[in-house]
């Protein structure tokens, strides 16, 4: 749950982003003690998300569900009980264990530019810092501008609709629920609490 063991690089944020109601729905459903596929089938029937496709409905649960297979159920339960900001935080931590490719620009762009320097993160930043996976990995290398275009959209998205960053690229400093704080440090998850309340 702690690592990115059998991740691979993705561009999927690019579809799926930051999802934040339908992951609270989701959470309460779950937390209500419905199976996974008892909270698909009440989704669907009352169309929970709030979307027009069932095509849609699918792609976000299957997304979501993904995201929710590397928390436990705590971090579930803040996420469904939690106050606006607590889930915001809890569904950005989903999205930095499932996706390594967020996670790494978190700690190693937004922490230590945009954190510890202080200054504005922009598209460039991101380039760079694909660049540098490119050399490692074939699929970040296959990525057209396009597509690092769309990944920086959604990066900024999401880091704004956390609260960590304002609409010019400055980070902001965030003070954590204490509960989320304690399970977070008892998984040893300093790096990500950094991220968010920069130190």
């Amino acid at each position: 749950m702690n690592d990115y063991l059998q991740l691979e690089y993705s561009a999927n944020l690019t579809s799926n982003s930051f999802l934040l109601f339908e992951s609270i729905e989701t959470a309460r459903l779950l937390v209500s003690g419905l199976s996974w596929d008892e909270c698909k089938a009440q989704i669907d029937a009352e169309n929970l998300y709030n979307y027009t496709s069932r095509k849609w409905i699918s792609q976000k649960f299957n997304a979501i569900k993904r995201r929710f297979l590397r928390l436990n159920a705590d971090l579930i339960t803040l996420i469904a009980q939690g106050d606006h900001s607590t889930a915001a935080l809890t569904t950005l931590y989903a999205i930095f264990k499932h996706e390594p490719i967020f996670g790494e620009f978190l700690t190693e762009v937004f922490l230590e530019k945009g954190r510890r320097s202080g200054k504005a993160l922009g598209p460039a930043d991101l380039h760079l810092f694909l660049n540098e996976k490119a050399t490692l990995d074939s699929r970040v290398a296959a990525w057209k501008d396009s597509t690092r275009k769309k990944l920086w959209d959604v990066f900024r998205r999401i880091l704004v609709k956390a609260g960590l960053m304002d609409r010019s690229g400055m980070a902001i400093r965030q003070i954590m629920d204490s509960g989320l704080k304690d399970i977070l440090i008892a998984l040893d998850e300093y790096q990500f609490t950094k991220c968010v309340e920069g130190f």
